[in-house]
């Protein structure tokens, strides 16, 4: 985007614009910077000409994210023009070009111009506020009801466990009466998905309580997806589902149970968005550079729903599944940005879905 086709010059006379180009100072960003903090000094106005913008408020040990911004808007305002440093963080959610105007100057050519660029800027920080008040409030809604859930969580977890202790006894039991290759397989299933059940439960929990706890080794993705295919194996082959596994051998630290049940709430969308009809899904992997490994699952599903695109990793957002809480896909960006990784989607109706994940290299 051209620079002052930003809002920020809207207001100002041409001699004004002609100051604050020279005044403008570009600057790149990579996804996940930091721009300021805040309380920072506020010691300047950023227009955006490309990327996005999040401003975010800290919360006790949570950050909140009250706007966001992109291309052609400005922020960093109100600091400048009360002096009192900023009342919020403001980071990059992608790569983000910025132009940064150094305050003290800018100040001059404020003061300089008609009455109306002063009243633009405060019209711009009322709509912030109304935008940020309108975001707190459903930031409180969801944090009620994750509540919730944490103490649902808790509740399952305190009831289940008579019952897979019992489970698990059970198929010890029946391991060593009957040590033939297919009854150990499929007691080693059993104990494998009765662990799962219980790991599931935890994770709500640990999202609910906004921390989840990673225990990291050093994971083969060869093996990640090995395992994956034979835990599903026989459910896929029962819904007509032909699904395919590139594999190498790359490595990341991870947390293993955590990344397969990642990989599985990937694997069960996909399924689901068959509905009744057969259909493909692929997982691949490949070396995307020197320090990034790449996961991807991809499926020749109806796609994401339009309406649902930008939130979909947020919480309580789901298609309208039987039966979803709209939490699994928001638990698995908590899992993957706990392993200092990220994930996407890409999709177009009726053209399927693909998800991205992107995880440190070994």
């Amino acid at each position: 985007m051209d620079l002052e086709n930003n809002r920020f010059f809207a207001a100002f006379s041409a001699e004004g614009r002609r100051k604050l180009k020279a005044l403008a100072a570009r600057h790149a960003y990579p996804r996940g910077s930091s721009v300021f903090s805040e309380n920072d000094p506020a010691d300047s106005v950023y227009l955006i000409l490309s990327g996005s913008i999040e401003l975010t408020k800290r919360d006790r040990d949570q950050t909140v994210v009250i706007a966001r911004l992109g291309p052609g808007d400005y922020f960093g305002e109100m600091g400048v023009i009360d002096r009192r440093g900023r009342s919020a963080g403001a980071r990059t959610a992608g790569e983000t070009a910025l132009v940064r105007l150094a305050a003290e100057p800018l100040r001059e050519i404020i003061l300089a111009e008609p009455s109306a660029v002063a009243l633009a800027l405060f019209h711009h920080i009322s709509e912030h506020l109304r935008s940020a008040n309108a975001l707190l409030l459903e930031t409180v809604v969801r944090k009620e009801k994750l509540e919730v859930v944490g103490e649902m969580a808790a509740s399952i977890i305190h009831d289940l466990k008579n019952p897979m202790t019992s489970i698990q006894i059970a198929a010890d039991l029946l391991a060593e009466k009957h040590a033939d290759r297919e009854s150990v397989e499929m007691t080693r299933i059993i104990l494998r998905q009765v662990g799962r059940m219980a790991g599931m439960v935890n994770e709500l929990l640990d999202y609910s309580r906004g921390r989840p706890a990673l225990t990291l080794e050093p994971l083969s993705i060869r093996d990640l997806f090995s395992e994956l295919e034979q835990l599903n194996a026989g459910y896929l082959r029962l819904r007509g589902i032909a699904c395919s596994f590139s594999l190498i051998d790359g490595s990341i630290n991870a947390d293993r149970d955590r990344l397969l049940r990642t990989l599985q709430n990937l694997l069960n969308n996909a399924v689901e968005s068959f509905g009744d009809q057969k259909g493909k899904i692929a997982f691949s992997a490949r070396i995307a550079d020197a320090k990034t490994l790449e996961i991807r699952v991809a499926d020749n599903g109806p796609g994401i729903p339009e309406a649902i695109r930008d939130r979909l990793f947020e919480p309580f957002v789901t298609a309208g599944k039987k039966g979803g809480t709209g939490l699994g896909l928001a638990i698995a960006q908590t899992v993957i940005e706990a392993h200092s990784g990220s994930i996407s989607c890409s999709s177009r109706a009726g053209g399927g879905a693909a998800f991205t994940i992107l995880l440190p290299r070994l």
